[in-house]
């Protein structure tokens, strides 16, 4: 290290000269790689520091060879969060800003960003110092370096992002001219919306199933991109002064990205599949009518769409904001920089290492090792996968299976796993999302995990009888609830039957679920009011500005500016056009449901979907609607089992469609895909995807002994059961049977105040208590969500997050923020890419025929004793059974 400074040739560019040992950041010519982590040692006395003329922290040194212009920076570099050459464009752009100037976009700052837990703390500090201190306006010469730090975050905020993460991946430029929305990206973009989708579709009831992620066809795409751009001729057509040709040039970042967006939309499949399957089956309600393709196209489109429609009124709120980051978008926009960014700066890495290695190289690299490494846990040695190591000591131990067990306990264990699948199982990468949100979500994880215990332990609600960690439904004979038994032959609820059988139980694990599904909705509107009422009602303001964003001047809107807008009313017609597709779809077909259905669904998005989306884009978590969709429907339409899957689709899919295309737009936003363009790649590809889905659809019901025991290729359909087991037991029984007045887990329901009084007792102790800065590091909604975790998962698919988040996201970013910035994301989108094609290999090669299979201790031991078939604590005598006499 000292040897290479050394032996530079630099720039001479100055004339004061300092001897001294130790730097921070120092500007080399371009062809030299900037180190601005680690003290970079360049002579062995101590430096002597400076101040220019803009009241810049500075020094200058004579080296060796020449004389050098230093910057020096030591707690400013790490309080931006600056790589240096984002840094030297910020100081230089700076130089133009005003105080008064400086002072409007600082007030502005911190009303936005005061209690955001992504924002630095010491920049927060530095701000507040330099708003609320008058004597820094009257006698700004005694305050030059505070003033001139103040004013490089105002340019990194105007000029770049505020956030490390963005501006690791995310271009603060653009090239109107770039080919967007050719020929050549319909052709391929819409070609792999038709692959996904029919294997999506086709697979979707296979088990195991398969899933075919973007991220696939993102990597595929681009060297299809390329041999398109090579091979076909430059042939097109010209319309309204627009040529449209099937190679306009090389093949551009922004074509890539609109193909991605394309197939994410093409990767969701219509939820109304589960619906038809219920309706359809013989050994479910047996209605042969809903295999009418006329009716599964049109309450398909009609579910499809109305997401679309709202997330295009809520991009004000979601995706023009700066705040708004999006964690998992990065990851995508990192996996299209691999391939279409050819800078190359070496950058300092651990144990003084300078890394020179590409981006596209590394990627290509960690791809093949993750690709090879997964055929390990996936197939050879599935050990590796579930590790539960502890349990090998004595398998039919009940305490110690309960305590560690991976596949049926609490999982608590050390090393759980060698399998990169397991944490990516609710897609909160801990190299994608921030550090808070993984540490919160555990510490939900580690408080909700005495409740199970306690609960399991006490027999509370019988528990004692079942295992601790099962998302399965029982009856009082702690067998499966068979809710046949409760139904008469039309499908409807009998009570008579249901007297005679048995209520519905759920394990220690699944109850605590639900008790925190039920505080993190109300927990979600008051953390929204107190946390960002700010945000929201600045998005109120811009959506009067028809068209212009006026609240919004950050480096993305402003290069955004240039493209036209989609008109409001485009969504608004896309809205009312799913409308009536939904309500059509209900009463032109004998769904026993009104139609009220369809704006129950639009009235509880409405009411969620900022809150819900605020939540996504700061933090990555999803809050989705399933359960209180299914808790107000139940409710609703008791006895009814059909209305409240309408009910629930509605209610659920609305919301969680909205969310995923605001995701996409923001992909958009972020490469400067104009507007319109991205408008039209989303509409195109959720028609082509919808159709071909409905198509596939169509053909499986059809399938001789289909989701039976006895269906070939085992299409035996466990979510389609697992949908029909939660549709009559929230629908036919209903939720007054299970939580109302006498029932069985009333208790539960107190979580509902308890969510909503949490984040106003944290925003005023936080507010109580500024100089406790990590309290701002404490994220409610994340804390609930760590207790959703439960049944079937456990502690073992969150805690490998932890120390792996602390070492991307804390220990890397804060020292060697360079390296971080230029391969960080690039890891995350390779090895999720490498675990997507490995798996589809794996399925087709060796598991589809079940003729392949690999039968050893490495595949076995981990299902052994406990770990195999869940053990109880209590176990009944022969004949009878747990519970209330009567019910």
């Amino acid at each position: 290290m000292e040897k290479k400074v050394a032996e530079v040739e630099i720039e001479p560019v100055g004339k004061d000269v300092a001897r001294g040992s130790v730097v921070e950041m120092v500007r080399f010519p371009s062809s030299f790689p900037y180190y601005n982590q680690s003290l970079t040692r360049v002579l062995d006395k101590p430096v002597r520091r400076e101040s220019s003329k803009q009241g810049v922290p500075g020094v200058s040194f004579m080296s060796q060879h020449s004389s050098l212009s230093i910057i020096l920076r030591t707690d400013t570099s790490r309080d931006l969060n600056v790589t240096a050459d984002d840094y030297i464009h910020a100081r230089e752009e700076a130089q133009a800003f005003t105080l008064e100037e400086t002072r409007s976009m600082m007030e502005m700052v911190w009303k936005i960003h005061e209690l955001d837990p992504n924002f630095p703390d010491s920049i927060l500090a530095k701000i507040k110092e330099f708003l609320f201190n008058e004597d820094v306006f009257i006698n700004p010469e005694k305050h030059a370096e505070l003033i001139a730090e103040i004013k490089i975050e105002a340019a990194l905020i105007v000029n770049n992002s505020p956030y490390a993460e963005v501006r690791a991946v995310v271009d603060n430029t653009d090239d109107p001219n770039m080919p967007c929305a050719s020929l050549r990206a319909y052709v391929i973009g819409l070609a792999f919306v038709a692959l996904i989708s029919v294997i999506n579709q086709l697979f979707s009831i296979r088990q195991p199933s398969i899933t075919v992620e973007a991220n696939v066809a993102q990597l595929l795409a681009y060297p299809v991109g390329v041999a398109f751009a090579k091979w076909l001729p430059d042939v097109g057509f010209t319309l309204f002064g627009t040529r449209h040709s099937l190679n306009p040039g090389p093949f551009s970042k922004k074509e890539h990205m609109l193909i991605t967006i394309m197939a994410k939309v093409g990767a969701n499949l219509p939820y109304t599949d589960y619906v038809v399957w219920v309706q359809f089956l013989p050994h479910m309600f047996n209605q042969s009518w809903a295999s009418s393709f006329a009716y599964q196209i049109v309450i398909a489109l009609g579910t499809n769409f109305i997401g679309f429609g709202l997330a295009g009124i809520c991009r004000r709120f979601l995706v023009y904001p700066a705040y708004c980051v999006w964690p998992t978008s990065l990851v995508t926009m990192a996996l299209n920089n691999s391939f279409h960014d050819s800078s190359n700066p070496s950058v300092m890495g651990p144990f003084k290492k300078v890394l020179t290695m590409s981006r596209l190289k590394f990627f290509y690299l960690t791809f093949a090792a993750m690709f090879f490494w997964f055929w390990f846990p996936n197939f050879l040695f599935e050990a590796l996968s579930i590790f539960n190591w502890i349990n090998w000591i004595a398998p039919n131990n009940l305490h110690l299976s309960t305590v560690t067990g991976m596949n049926n306990g609490l999982g608590i264990n050390p090393f759980p796993t060698f399998d990169w699948n397991i944490l990516l199982w609710d897609q909160m990468d801990p190299l994608m999302v921030p550090f808070f949100n993984t540490v919160n979500r555990f510490a939900g994880l580690v408080i909700s995990a005495f409740a199970v215990l306690g609960v399991w332990y006490s027999n509370t609600f019988n528990t004692g009888y079942l295992p601790i960690n099962s998302n399965k439904v029982f009856d009082h004979f702690g067998k499966f609830y068979n809710v046949t038994r409760t139904l008469d032959e039309r499908g409807m609820f009998d009570a008579e039957k249901y007297t005679a059988y048995s209520p519905a139980y759920m394990s220690a694990a699944n109850l605590t679920v639900y008790a925190c599904f039920f505080a993190i909705y109300t927990a979600t509107i008051s953390y929204a009011f107190m946390y960002h009422r700010h945000e929201i009602m600045m998005g109120f303001k811009n959506l009067f500005h028809r068209g212009e964003r006026q609240e919004y001047n950050d480096i993305h809107n402003r290069l955004m500016s240039v493209y036209p807008e989609v008109p409001e009313w485009w969504y608004l017609c896309c809205l009312l056009i799913s409308i009536a597709f939904g309500c059509a779809g209900i009463a032109a077909w004998p769904t026993y449901t009104t139609v009220g259905t369809v704006f129950y669904g639009l009235a509880l998005c409405l009411v969620f979907i900022i809150p819900i989306g605020i939540i996504r884009a700061i933090t990555g978590i999803p809050v989705t609607l399933n359960v209180l969709a299914e808790f107000i429907g139940g409710a609703w339409v008791q006895g009814n089992a059909l209305a409240m899957n309408f009910f629930k689709t509605f209610g659920y899919v609305t919301c969680a469609h909205t969310i995923q295309f605001l995701n996409d737009l923001k992909l958009a936003h972020y490469t400067k895909i104009p507007p319109r363009h991205a408008f039209w790649a989303q509409m195109v590809a959720c028609l082509v995807s919808t159709v071909v889905c409905t198509g596939v659809l169509n053909f499986q019901i059809h399938i001789k002994d289909v989701c039976t025991t006895s269906a070939p290729n085992r299409f035996y359909c466990p979510g389609n059961n697992t949908f029909f087991t939660a549709s009559v037991l929230w629908g036919t029984l209903g939720p007054h049977k299970v939580f109302g007045k006498g029932g069985l887990y009333t208790t539960l329901l107190i979580g509902f105040p308890v969510g909503l009084v949490i984040p106003p007792i944290l925003y005023y102790v936080t507010r109580a208590f500024p100089q406790k800065k990590w309290l701002r590091q404490i994220h409610p909604i994340a804390i609930i969500y760590g207790g959703l975790t439960w049944a079937p998962y456990n502690f073992a698919y969150v805690w490998p997050q932890v120390p792996i988040g602390f070492m991307a996201m804390v220990w890397l970013k804060s020292r060697y923020l360079a390296c971080w910035s230029k391969y960080n994301y690039v890891l995350s989108a390779s090895w999720s890419a490498a675990i997507g094609i490995s798996a589809i290999i794996i399925f087709f090669s060796v598991q589809y025929s079940g003729k392949v299979s690999v039968n050893w201790w490495g595949n076995e031991v981990s299902y052994q004793g406990c770990e195999d078939t869940a053990c109880t604590r209590l176990t009944l005598p022969k004949g009878e059974f747990f519970g209330p006499r009567s019910w």
